[in-house]
């Protein structure tokens, strides 16, 4: 006797997108869509170009978008992000001590 063998739906994995568009960005990051064009302009960051001219920003873009507002909001302007960026696509953990005190002897 043959029995009846249910279908199973297995739904694949769920990839993670590799580009998105400025709204989606600007959603993840909490970053709004104009500061995103703002960064663009000043060379911070750069997206892709579709041929229709839609932006698209790959999922690295991210990270980075998230470092250059941190330090937009501390007050390091942008001519000066955009020196120290090389250091920002390097993954690392940045650490903050306090300073120790040194007293000559006087």
């Amino acid at each position: 006797m043959l029995g009846v063998v249910p279908s199973v739906y297995v739904r694949p994995e769920r990839r993670q997108r590799s580009a998105r568009r400025i709204g989606e960005l600007a959603q993840r990051s909490g970053v709004p869509a104009s500061m995103l064009r703002y960064y663009e302009e000043q060379g911070l960051v750069v997206p892709r170009r579709l041929d229709n001219g839609y932006r698209v920003y790959v999922n690295h873009l991210l990270d980075r978008v998230q470092k250059v507002r941190g330090l937009i909001d501390a007050g390091i302007p942008p001519r000066i992000i955009s020196d120290i960026l090389p250091c920002l696509d390097q993954p690392q953990e940045i650490v903050v001590r306090t300073p120790t005190r040194h007293f000559g002897s006087c």
